[in-house]
């Protein structure tokens, strides 16, 4: 392991250059380990970058199949810190065909089955663990969602399942966001929200089950958890999406949804209507 640890650091020094003779992916089992080092020293500091910016730089265009599925592997490791630090790396690689085409409709919608059925199922929704580090489920989770929001395979249908994925997940955490996810999120729903692709009744009814779920249990004592998470998750969203209106694309979308994402947040609490 210290070899490995030296050699990613010699990378990172030398502003993350493949060494010499070496093929990316022939180190893919290395980089799958060190995304799941305890050490957030190893797995944050070294490996996660150079994993990152590999994928960035486009030296696993060819293999991009390959290492996608090996990372959606990672989703059911045993360790937490492997399977939040997988989905980042989803992330780029989503990112990365955004930016140039490297996979099929097809093998994005095994990546986006992976994750899913990953993120709905997490149970370990720490943001930050002394000894472990940042393993942020929801916040990386987040920033897999907002990568499928602008993906170019992401169709209705996908966005659609994108956004009822999100609030999904927030009626089911028992976990007090305490690092800043619901920033994350917001940020990854307003790219997703602001398609073009999904129509104004769709967004419509998204805001109606969010409405429908404020309205149960209003006046619980203590407030339920996923009822704070919810209300400021929605505060925040209204808050990004504004700043679509700078734009004469955005503005028209914003004017569209604006209403709707008003009165759904106004109606989680009778003082704001």
């Amino acid at each position: 392991m210290k070899h490995m640890n030296d050699a990613w650091t010699r990378i990172l020094d030398n502003d993350f250059a493949v060494p010499q003779g070496v093929r990316p992916v022939d180190l893919l089992d290395d980089l799958l380990d060190g995304l799941a080092a305890a050490d957030p020293a190893v797995r944050d500091g070294l490996v996660y970058p150079v994993f990152a910016t590999w994928v960035e730089r486009g030296h696993f265009d060819d293999s991009a199949e390959l290492v996608g599925e090996r990372i959606c592997t990672q989703l059911a490791h045993p360790q937490i810190q492997a399977r939040t630090f997988a989905t980042l790396i989803i992330a780029e690689l989503v990112s990365r065909d955004t930016a140039r085409p490297i996979v099929s409709a097809s093998v994005m919608g095994r990546w986006y089955d992976a994750f899913s059925c990953w993120w709905l199922a997490e149970k370990d929704l720490r943001g930050y663990d002394t000894s472990l580090g940042w393993l942020h489920a929801v916040a990386h989770g987040a920033d897999t969602v907002g990568a499928f929001g602008v993906s170019r395979h992401s169709d209705a249908e996908r966005l659609r399942d994108l956004i009822g994925l999100v609030i999904t997940r927030v009626l089911r955490d028992e976990h007090l966001w305490d690092a800043l996810e619901d920033q994350r999120l917001a940020l990854a729903l307003t790219s997703t929200l602001l398609r073009d692709e999904l129509a104004h009744n769709d967004v419509e009814a998204w805001l109606l089950r969010i409405s429908q779920a404020l309205r149960r249990d209003a006046d619980a004592v203590p407030v339920p958890v996923w009822r704070q998470n919810l209300l400021r998750l929605m505060n925040a969203v209204y808050v990004h999406a504004s700043r679509a209106r700078l734009t004469e694309d955005g503005a028209s979308r914003w004017s569209s949804i604006e209403p709707a994402l008003t009165d759904t947040i106004r109606s989680a609490w009778p003082p704001l209507a």
